[in-house]
Parts: structure tokens; C-alpha cells; sequence
């Protein structure tokens, strides 16, 4: 692995009910990039793209990370709110306005990446351009198979409350599943799992929300989806795995189709190839920024 620069700033922002751990890289004065994680993952998954950060500084940005509700150091949501994708996406608009961001480059991987996907089809919003890794839109169910979903979500949503809290003498154990689970080295599978992880006395515990494991209550259906994606007007980078999920999943190439302005790039490196394949990844994200 390159060297990883340590971030500019770290602080946490107040959202109307929630406070999120944020890192920065680049002056304050530059094009803000807004990135946006995986599930289960958090900022960190973006330090090998972030690398020593002279790109970041030679082409004048300033990339914003953040950990999503309930993972990483960001604060969990409410008993009695649980985790609905599209409060995410709330999320994502509270944080642009706090920091008064009116023209970002929204980036995301994976679920990050429904939620930028979301956000930039949305209605009267001014996003300048998007890239999206290993996504395009959040998962998506066939209507009839909406009330067997629900049913999923209310029992595991209430026998999860009788779960007591796990905790690890170690986190190499955690740190190796994760890696063979993912196909990451062990020192990106680090990056995620210590993040993640917090320590009490001789052991650890997850710092981030287990409820974050219930099945969704609800999926949006694919036409909802095709709506948002076709509503996009700004560039889209489309940076997916060669050895990946995406072949799996032809409903994500439908999707491409409706954008009005793409680049669709395939490279090694897994679902998490920002990752294990950072160098070619940020790469591709210099040429596409560059290009007016």
C-alpha cells in the first residue's frame, strides 16, 4: 500500500438528529468532492484512493468524506427511527447545506453510491458531477415481493433487541475475515474493521450500529429508480469491476443507458476496487474531473 496522508481536518457536524464524523483532505478554498461509502464499510475505505493527497492539491480539491449514520465515529439514529435508505440521502443534503456546498462533485461506492445516485436525480438539486464506483442506484425489489420483505424486517427488527452486544479479545480475527469475506488485503481490511471498532478494557466491540444488519422495511422498485436515473444532467463517471458484481446484475447496464452524459470505465480490483486498485481508480477520477 502507498503512503496514506493523514487528513487536513476531522470534526463531527450536526445534523437535525444525528452528528457524522467527518474528515477532509485539501484546502478549505478548493472544489469540494463529497464521498460517500459503502455499507458496513466507513471514510476510511477512501484513504488508499486518497493516497499521499498531492493529486488532491495539484488539481485544486477538497474531498470531504464522511461516515454514514451509525457507522464508523458517527452517531446511530434514534430506537425508534432505524435505518431507511432515503434518510441517507437527507443526510447528504443537511451536510452540504451546513457546510454550504452549492455546487459539489458527489462520489460514491456501493450503497454510498444509491445514495448519490438519489440525490443528484433529485429535483432542483445542482450537482456538478458525479462518479460512482461499483453502483448506480440503491438495490431494488419487485413490488409484489414487498410484504414479504416488511415481514423480514419486523422479526428481525424486534429479536434483534434481545441481542446482547458481541465482544473480541482481538481484532486480527475480525481484520482476516474481513479481508477473505471482501478480497482485501489485510491492511485495507484494517483500514475498515479499526475504524469500525472500538475498545473496552482487554476487548473489542463494534462502534458501528448492529442494526445496521436488519433487512430494509421497504425496496424502491426499479421504474422509481430508472425515474431518479434518468433525471441525472450532470456527467457520470461509471468506474465498475471487471472481476466484479456488476455482469451480475444487467439491471445496472439498463440504467447506464438512461444517463444523458457517461464514461463507463472497467478495471481490476473487486468490489472494492478504490481499494485494490486505488492508482488506476484515481486515475480515471483525474482524467474525468479534468475533462470539460
Amino acid at each position: 500500500m502507498s503512503k496514506i496522508t493523514n487528513p487536513d481536518r476531522s470534526y463531527q457536524l450536526a445534523l437535525n438528529h444525528n452528528e457524522i464524523a467527518i474528515c477532509e483532505w485539501g484546502d478549505a478554498g478548493d472544489q469540494p468532492v463529497v464521498a460517500l461509502h459503502g455499507w458496513l464499510d466507513n471514510l476510511a475505505s477512501f484513504m488508499p484512493l486518497v493516497g499521499d493527497g498531492r493529486w488532491l492539491k495539484e488539481n485544486k480539491l477538497r474531498l470531504i468524506t464522511y461516515d454514514l449514520a451509525g457507522h464508523g465515529y458517527s452517531g446511530h439514529r434514534h430506537q425508534a427511527q432505524g435505518y431507511p435508505f432515503l434518510d441517507n440521502v437527507d443526510d447528504l443534503h443537511q451536510l452540504l447545506e451546513r457546510l454550504q456546498i452549492k455546487d459539489p462533485i458527489i462520489m460514491g461506492h456501493s450503497m454510498g453510491g444509491g445514495v448519490a445516485t438519489l440525490y443528484s436525480g433529485t429535483s432542483g438539486t445542482n450537482v456538478k458531477k458525479l462518479i460512482l464506483i461499483e453502483s448506480l442506484g440503491p438495490l431494488t425489489q419487485d413490488e409484489d415481493k414487498a410484504p414479504g420483505q416488511l415481514q423480514k424486517h419486523l422479526l428481525s427488527r424486534y429479536r434483534h433487541t434481545e441481542k446482547k452486544a458481541v465482544t473480541y479479545p482481538s481484532l486480527d480475527e475480525i481484520i482476516a475475515l474481513r479481508s477473505k469475506q471482501n478480497d482485501l488485503t489485510i491492511e485495507n481490511a484494517d483500514l475498515i474493521v479499526s475504524r469500525n471498532m472500538k475498545k473496552l478494557g482487554d476487548s473489542y466491540r463494534w462502534r458501528s450500529d448492529p442494526r445496521l444488519r436488519i433487512p430494509s422495511a421497504m425496496y424502491m422498485s426499479h421504474k422509481q429508480v430508472e425515474a431518479f436515473v434518468a433525471n441525472i444532467s450532470c456527467p457520470v463517471l461509471l468506474v465498475y469491476a471487471s472481476d466484479g458484481p456488476w455482469e451480475n446484475y444487467p439491471v445496472l447496464g439498463d440504467r447506464a443507458e438512461l444517463l444523458r452524459s457517461k464514461h463507463m470505465v472497467a478495471l481490476e480490483g473487486g468490489h472494492h476496487l478504490h481499494m485494490n486498485n486505488a492508482d488506476d481508480v484515481r486515475n480515471e477520477v483525474i482524467k474525468f474531473l479534468n475533462n470539460n
